[in-house]
């Protein structure tokens, strides 16, 4: 989500997402979890855990794993020594019995969980043994141990079954289940069955070893396929540069505009024949070098200091081809972290930096919307590995249409200006696809747009280097506009640009004004930017310079 990025500039300079925030603990991780995933529909703790047991590996091997195929609703291991695996027994004897796998199986010593497979992936059987389990569980158990029993009818909870099922499973009276779950309550300091195994569950997630998919290698051209679908009049290139990495961009506007290096926001605005029209009357060109992760599912996963080279890194060749010596940067929403490091690296290359939207003000809140970010920004703080498996899930649960409209809904609602957005992209041709599909796409980019924000760095923004504006939406209450002017006042006094009637999503009704400003910005004091090194690239060409080479195609 566009809206869920922040940062706050204090009097001394320092700035961080979150540094109103205590330092996490266990218990403050665990609630991050619950408040992230209870933004989603019921069932969501549960089918994350068995989702992310799909992809356990641990250096300690605690998870054991069968790669299945589901025949009749009951799974069947791809690889035939795997049938005759002793354990694999255990659980044929158990789906004999029960007849289905719902949720998992209760196993005499083991848990065992199903992840769906899917087009790219096979069903999984995921087995934990009960001491491993036991092991993991300590970390949250109020200095105490559980019994034998407490742990199976814990394991039977969280695959589905209530107290009287679980009672008559293994033949005891409910009362006694009623007792042993009392027990498991106290012990875990939880009120509901559902808070138990809610608990439990994050905690195996924070203790077990997991490992995600890898992502497949190549060149991608999924960005290409959406630009097709969604951008219509965009041109697509790649570019390469010196190191041999690739770098992805979209080229809108006229060839022959003022070259303009925009730094998206975490999902791409939508960009109609209109608006283009309008960037060809202002005579500007949009340069949009797409960080690792947008709008595709290619190469390796990248860590937070790698992601952030590589962005510079595309903006250095964005500049380098397209508009010569220094380069007008416009920095939209979370993409003003990106636009602060480049600037922090090359300020003698910066023409001038506009702040679109600025994230100036830790987002949180005591509602469904505002834990959510709070929870996003506490995980992308303390525990990057637990943060990847929970936006890789969050992704895919909202992947679904009906989630999807639902949760844009619920998070845009406190201001009815973004809500106006909104509906308008589901009032238009795509109906709303459009958001969902890039969203899909750019989860990789988009979770660490969100730690990038955890420790926004304003104070490294250079000071009298380029001129330096900021453009805001009046009704933003995710980044309201007396915060933004404090923190132009903060950087130095610059100037604050208002939209009277918006909120943060300024495209749409918004992106003729926001273009106006813009373009006053640079005709008061921004000089062109330095003569380009060549003529512009167009498709289907190719050239080399400055270390790096462009394949482009047009659209």
């Amino acid at each position: 989500m566009n809206a869920a990025t922040g940062g706050r500039a204090t009097g001394t300079g320092d700035t961080d997402i979150v540094n109103d925030l205590p330092e996490p603990d266990e218990p403050d991780i665990r609630r991050s979890v619950r408040d992230v995933l209870g933004s989603l529909p019921p069932g969501a703790m549960d089918a994350f855990q068995r989702e992310q047991a799909g992809t356990a590996t641990g250096l300690d091997a605690d998870w054991i794993v069968f790669d299945c195929e589901m025949r009749d609703g009951l799974p069947i291991p791809l690889k035939l020594p795997e049938r005759l695996h002793p354990l694999w027994h255990d659980i044929a004897v158990a789906l004999e019995r029960q007849g289905h796998i719902g949720a998992g199986l209760a196993l005499k010593a083991h848990l065992a969980l199903i992840a769906e497979g899917d087009d790219e992936h096979p069903a999984r059987i995921m087995v934990l043994p009960d001491g491993a389990m036991a092991h993991a569980l300590r970390g949250i158990l109020r200095q105490e141990e559980m019994t034998a029993a407490e742990l199976r009818l814990l394991k039977q909870l969280i695959c589905g079954a209530g107290l009287a099922e679980a009672a008559r499973a293994d033949g005891v009276s409910h009362e006694t289940r009623r007792t042993q779950f009392k027990s498991l309550a106290r012990k875990f300091g939880a009120r509901s069955q559902a808070e138990l195994t809610s608990r439990a569950i994050v905690q195996l997630l924070l203790e077990t070893g997991t490992a995600r998919p890898p992502a497949r290698e190549g060149t991608d051209d999924r960005f290409i396929a959406l630009a097709d679908e969604f951008l219509p009049g965009a041109r697509c290139h790649e570019l390469q540069g010196a190191d041999g990495a690739r770098h992805r961009l979209i080229d809108l506007g006229p060839a022959d505009g003022r070259p303009v290096v925009f730094l998206h926001p975490q999902i791409l605005p939508d960009f109609r024949p209109e608006d283009l029209d309008l960037l060809r009357a202002h005579g500007m060109r949009f340069i949009v070098p797409l960080r690792h992760g947008a709008m595709s599912v290619a190469g390796p996963d990248m860590s937070a200091d790698e992601h952030l080279d590589h962005a510079c890194a595309g903006i250095e060749l964005a500049r380098a081809h397209f508009a010569g010596g220094r380069a007008d940067l416009l920095a939209c929403l979370s993409g003003a972290a990106f636009g602060i490091e480049y600037a922090r690296r090359h300020p003698e290359r910066v023409a001038s930096l506009a702040f679109v939207g600025a994230p100036a003000i830790p987002a949180a809140g005591s509602s469904t919307t505002g834990r959510l970010r709070a929870g996003l920004f506490r995980l992308a703080t303390y525990d990057g590995a637990l943060f990847a498996r929970v936006m890789d899930f969050f992704g895919r649960r909202i992947n679904q249409p009906e989630t999807f409209r639902r949760l844009l809904a619920n998070y845009y609602r406190p201001c009815p200006a973004d809500l106006a957005i909104i509906e308008a992209e589901y009032a238009a041709p795509h109906g709303g696809e459009r958001l969902r599909k890039l969203c899909a796409a750019s989860m990789r980019s988009i979770r660490q747009d969100f730690h990038h924000q955890t420790s926004l760095r304003w104070q490294d923004l250079p000071q009298d280097r380029f001129p330096v504006t900021f453009i805001h939406g009046a009704k933003d209450n995710t980044h309201p506009l007396p915060a933004v002017r404090a923190l132009a006042g903060e950087l130095g006094g610059h100037p604050v640009h208002v939209i009277p009637e918006a909120g943060q999503l300024l495209y749409y009704r918004h992106f003729a004004p926001l273009l106006d400003i813009h373009d006053r910005f640079l005709s008061a004091g921004v000089p062109q930017a330095g003569e380009k090194t060549g003529t512009p690239i167009h498709p289907d060409t190719e050239r080399r310079g400055d270390g790096a080479a462009s394949r482009g195609r047009r659209r």
